[in-house]
């Protein structure tokens, strides 16, 4: 365990270790977090569009 108050090289290893981890971790979940963001942007966009078209073919079938 400690030896006399310090951490043995076994600690350290493993607080490294756990250190990488997280940063591995933290960095796989921002980079999920952006390509569920552009894929929201690009549903939106494309929600958008078709609605814009609906509109359109609705004007273009109704009487004036």
């Amino acid at each position: 365990m400690r030896e006399s108050g310090r951490l043995t090289r076994h600690h350290t290893h493993s607080i490294e270790t756990n250190a990488t981890a997280n940063r591995d971790t933290y960095q796989r979940q921002q980079k999920q977090s952006k390509r569920r963001t552009a894929l929201w942007t690009v549903f939106d966009e494309i929600t958008e569009t078709a609605t814009h078209n609906q509109r359109v073919k609705r004007q273009r079938e109704s009487p004036q």
